[in-house]
């Protein structure tokens, strides 16, 4: 049970909404990975712009600012200056979002802990990034909180 994305940009979104939540996956990129974990997010209504509107949780072992753990163009960790994940290896990712509060961790080690603002509810969607991207996921577990 894998999930494998190929030949993005593409998008697969969950059905239900979801506000506040924890998300835990096993993730795989390959060497040209790049890549995410979207939530509170909604499919971006240009048929021109394949890029959904919410929140990322980036994927990418190569960026020096958006790497595997932050929050796409929103939050960093504060300690942490680049990736602790490799190419073709498996990691846990774990995303909380509670109110505006977000928090990830990779590998069990914190890496986000901030308060967003934007997106209080939507889909959670998987991505695969561009044609040169292979990106795994499984074990995919989705707990809302109350």
């Amino acid at each position: 049970g894998t999930l494998v994305g190929r030949k993005g940009p593409g998008h697969l979104f969950t059905k239900d909404q979801f506000g506040d939540f924890e998300l835990r996956a096993l993730v795989k990129v390959n060497d040209h990975g790049n890549s995410g974990m979207y939530f509170r997010v909604k499919p971006n209504p240009d048929p021109n712009n394949p890029w959904p509107i919410g929140y990322e949780a980036q994927v990418d072992n190569h960026d020096p600012k958006n790497f595997t753990g932050c929050v796409y163009d929103r939050a960093w960790p504060k300690d942490r200056t680049g990736p602790i994940t490799r190419d073709n290896a498996w990691f846990d990712y774990r995303i909380r979002a509670v109110g505006d509060h977000i928090q990830t961790w990779i590998n069990g080690v914190p890496m986000v802990d901030t308060t967003l603002t934007n997106f209080d509810k939507g889909s959670i969607a998987v991505q695969g990034h561009h044609p040169e991207n292979v990106i795994m996921y499984r074990d995919i577990r989705i707990v809302e909180l109350e």
